[in-house]
């Protein structure tokens, strides 16, 4: 039996990944509220993601996401839940002379890393998307930077991880625990044991192994605030995934908008405070003129697991036990990796010769000892 600890998206996806291969497999639910999927728009677009010193990343994201459309028609298929997984390509907008320089940058950036993307005008920007405001200055058209709806991917991917066999328990896990070979989790006093332990439990990671092992990775949580407003008129009539300077916004099919993200390092701390509101509304009113008469559907607040390299932490955590991983630090990234982090996670298992470009990601790459 394989426990999983942390049921969000990255968690449940390997979930997954390990049944249909065979695996025995429990997830543990931290039911932890504010998990990074809270705070997630959902946004599949690696291009707009990619930073000059984040190559690995750049690359991984790449390959994660070409997996995400036949991944997420296998999900459809099996559950009758659609997660809504939208190619609708995005746009990148300048509202001033300012805002388009940098464009200009971004555009010499993309080049250089393989992707040329089209710069367009004004009029060009709102051929495409007429319901913008006219004090647009120009924008990126940026093809296959796409978007899933993260609600309905959850409740996907948990529905088929229980019908092919994968158990959910809902239990704090106290810590994990070691007995030479054997590795368990301690809950209410009790231990269990488990052939194979993967950590999917996001920003808490660094709490459960600090108290378990006394081993600390550099990282902590960051806080996002993200909203979701509707309009029957509307809504519909955004055709991409609109990215601007302080928020983008992802128009879903079901006529709903959901709008991130505020980044912000409150510790452990979700609550949702006045000037979160007024940054994204007054913003989203400032892109979109018709915002006014969108109904609010909801606030949402989660906690991202940031690391102190900003990569995620994905291996064997070999300094402890070589039956213990890692699959966390995943940031404003979880959802996108999922489907390549697993399919590490799955390698790590089968004792396959791991990929040099996987390996830069271990936990290894930290000092730290048991």
């Amino acid at each position: 039996m394989i426990f999983i600890l942390g049921a969000g998206i990255v968690g449940l996806t390997i979930g997954n990944t390990l049944v249909k291969n065979g695996y025995k497999v429990t997830i543990f639910d931290l039911s932890e509220k504010s998990q990074s999927s809270k705070a997630a728009v959902g946004m599949l677009a690696p291009l707009l993601e990619a930073k000059p010193y984040e190559q690995e990343l750049f690359e991984l994201m790449i390959e994660s996401k070409e997996k995400w459309l036949s991944f997420s028609k296998e999900l459809k298929a099996k559950t009758n839940i659609n997660p809504h997984y939208k190619e609708n390509s995005s746009l990148i907008i300048a509202k001033d002379s300012n805002d388009h320089e940098r464009l200009l940058f971004r555009k010499k950036f993309f080049k250089k890393i393989g992707f040329e993307v089209d710069l367009l005008d004004r009029n060009k920007t709102l051929k495409l998307e007429p319901l913008l405001s006219h004090r647009v200055y120009s924008s990126l058209y940026c093809v296959g930077q796409d978007q899933v709806n993260p609600d309905y991917l959850k409740k996907a991917l948990k529905k088929k991880f229980i019908k092919d066999g994968g158990k959910i328990k809902n239990h704090k896990v106290e810590k994990l625990i070691k007995r030479k070979e054997r590795v368990g989790i301690n809950i209410d006093e009790k231990e269990y044991f488990a052939s194979k332990i993967i950590l999917a439990t996001g920003s808490w990671s660094r709490k459960l192994l600090l108290k378990s092992f006394n081993v600390s990775f550099p990282m902590q949580p960051i806080k996002g605030v993200s909203l979701i407003i509707k309009s029957p008129k509307t809504s519909k009539l955004l055709k991409h995934n609109l990215w601007f300077k302080n928020i983008y916004i992802a128009p879903r099919d079901s006529g709903e908008i959901s709008i991130g993200a505020t980044e912000d390092e409150k510790g452990f701390n979700d609550s949702i405070y006045v000037d979160e509101i007024n940054f994204l509304l007054k913003n989203l009113c400032d892109s979109l003129p018709f915002a006014n008469d969108f109904e609010i559907i909801e606030f949402r607040s989660g906690l991202r697991p940031s690391t102190q390299d900003g990569f995620p932490i994905i291996g064997r955590l070999e300094n402890i036990s070589k039956n213990i991983f890692c699959a966390f630090g995943h940031y404003r990234h979880g959802i996108l990796l999922s489907p390549i982090t697993a399919e590490i996670i799955l390698s790590l298992l089968k004792n396959s010769k791991l990929k040099d470009k996987y390996k830069f990601f271990s936990p290894e790459r930290f000092n730290y000892k048991c």
